[in-house]
């Protein structure tokens, strides 16, 4: 399905969510060496009211910008020495903004700060580690004439075995919001490369693509929301495989009967 005017209402609505130029035509499959590297992702399976989106990598295998094929609006990553994404730009009519990322001496994502593209609305989070492993993500916000940053809230992880298995919202006041219960496959994580693209659902790819799925080494299988007072709810996820054991689609199921679809081609 379209997405980008489900952005621009949450992003006016809650100030809280927020693409190729037109002169950079996606690489040629042939030159990504098929087969290994993941080229066009398809957000539904009616190509009347699609997203697609088109993926090109540099020289040394490493996405350079994903393009959306009918708006032409890109995001494109500049990379560090060390082979780290420090931006990711958007460009285009309909680009919301650009996002830089920070990391420690580890090499670890400390910080990523979002600035819309009119400079007015700005927002941050920052990243704790404990032993090594992420432990807290806090959430910040600037603008609307307040050029200092708030905090909104922040989160608490439990990791097992290299997967975010917990997580725990609590806003600014300390008071818990939610808490989400992940369980995993033994697949490896084949959206890690893709989650700072994502950053702020720019490709409306949460569900798998999301900032806590940037830190886990396999795939979802399950998501149970518990919100206080409510009965907990569950999204699953379902993967199918192509003869090289490429993934080609993944489909979310939520718990109120509806269902996400994204295919992927090499």
């Amino acid at each position: 399905m379209r997405i980008k005017q489900s952005i621009a209402i949450l992003l006016v609505a809650s100030l809280t969510i927020f693409s190729c130029s037109k002169d950079e035509a996606p690489v040629d499959p042939d030159e990504n060496q098929p087969g290994t590297l993941i080229t066009k992702m398809t957000q539904g399976v009616n190509p009347a009211d699609d997203t697609v989106f088109a993926f090109n990598y540099d020289a040394d295998r490493r996405i350079k910008s994903i393009v959306d094929v009918e708006e032409l609006d890109t995001f494109e990553a500049v990379y560090s020495t060390a082979g780290l994404i420090t931006e990711v730009a958007g460009k285009g009519a309909n680009s919301w903004g650009s996002t830089s990322f920070s990391y420690n001496a580890g090499n670890q994502l400390v910080e990523a700060n979002f600035v819309a593209s009119s400079g007015g609305y700005k927002t941050r989070y920052t990243f704790e580690y404990t032993n090594g492993v992420v432990s807290k993500k806090s959430y910040y916000t600037s603008g609307l004439g307040n050029p200092d940053f708030t905090l909104v809230n922040y989160t608490t992880y439990e990791v097992t075995n290299g997967n975010i298995t917990s997580a725990k919202q609590y806003g600014s006041g300390n008071t818990l919001l939610y808490e989400i219960t992940y369980a995993y496959n033994n697949e490896p994580n084949v959206f890690q490369p893709i989650c700072l693209f994502n950053w702020m659902n720019f490709l409306g790819a949460d569900e798998i693509a999301g900032i806590e799925m940037f830190f886990n080494k396999n795939l979802v299988t399950s998501e149970t929301f518990a919100y206080p007072g409510d009965q907990p709810e569950s999204n699953t996820y379902s993967y199918t495989y192509n003869d090289k054991k490429q993934l080609t689609k993944v489909v979310v199921n939520s718990a109120s009967g509806g269902a996400t679809t994204r295919q992927f081609e090499y």
